[in-house]
């Protein structure tokens, strides 16, 4: 059981870190509106991406079947739907991410049955080790595809991907969390390690706390701050990595029941902490040139 040690009031009376020594180096409750707060390349600021970095709005590979939008999306053609997936948990905090069935007007231009959202921080924030936490309520039903994860901020899965947490919506009560990763070079993602795999509580019956304990040693995973499961750190997960928070349809959680729609993904935070002595993260102007980043 993870103990956590009171911060300083400033941080607020309900925030408690999670290590000794750890300082918070994101704290994100969603107050200012996803819809408002979209990464803007020209003055770098706003805290979130909607689409994948290479401006993807799914992954064909994984045979996905959304498509993920947002308001200020533009067809080539000019069409700009106004559809937003992104909601609010309640009045002042939290998001709520949708995925529903296609518009019938934007069928034709999407290709894809179900429109969904994401969020990445690829532009806003990278970190190398701390403990990630984020609280949320995940969605049920056949077909849904929820995922809280990591990926190396230079070269993506290749260079490391931690899922923190996933699960197919036909079994909301089975937790895994996955490894995966280049593990010789080649440019092939093929090093797996299967960090956990158990069942739980129902995880869409109510808000859970899932967190990431990453350091160079180790890397662990835990429920409401139990831990459960653990695995030496490998050298690809050395290495800048950010943030990624989606709902997906199809895919591995095969056949989606169109009886599961809208179905909801909400979060109410995402926190990150770094040890004080030791912190490596990086925002900003730092993350503009979209390449490498230092890992000391």
């Amino acid at each position: 059981m993870i103990k956590t040690t009171p911060l300083p009031a400033r941080y607020g009376a309900d925030i408690t870190a999670p290590k000794p020594g750890y300082v918070p180096v994101l704290i994100e409750h969603f107050a200012k509106h996803v819809d408002q707060n979209r990464y803007n390349k020209p003055t770098k600021t706003g805290a979130f991406d909607t689409t994948f970095f290479w401006g993807a709005r799914t992954l064909g590979t994984n045979g996905e079947q959304q498509f993920y939008i947002d308001r200020d999306m533009e067809f080539a053609d000019g069409l700009k739907p106004g559809l937003s997936p992104f909601g609010r948990c309640s009045k002042d905090k939290g998001v709520t991410i949708t995925a529903c069935a296609t518009p019938d007007s934007i069928k034709h231009k999407v290709a894809m049955p179900y429109v969904s959202g994401l969020l990445t921080t690829y532009h806003s924030f990278a970190f190398t080790y701390g403990y990630v936490e984020i609280r949320a309520k995940l969605p049920k039903g056949a077909g849904l595809w929820p995922a809280l994860w990591l990926l190396n901020r230079a070269t993506g899965s290749k260079g490391g991907e931690i899922d923190i947490i996933e699960t197919l919506g036909q079994q909301p009560d089975y937790f895994m969390s996955t490894l995966h990763w280049d593990s010789n070079g080649d440019g092939t993602v093929d090093g797996k390690h299967l960090l956990v795999r158990t069942k739980t509580n129902d995880l869409s019956a109510d808000y859970q706390t899932y967190g990431l304990d990453w350091n160079e040693h180790e890397i662990a995973v835990y429920l409401n701050g139990v831990k459960l499961g653990s695995v030496a750190t490998p050298e690809a997960f050395k290495a800048p990595m950010y943030l990624l928070m989606n709902l997906a349809v199809g895919g591995w959680a095969g056949k989606p029941d169109p009886a599961a729609f809208p179905a909801e993904m909400a979060i109410e935070y995402v926190r990150v902490w770094q040890d004080r002595k030791a912190q490596r993260n990086y925002k900003g102007a730092e993350l503009a040139a979209n390449g490498a980043l230092p890992t000391k």
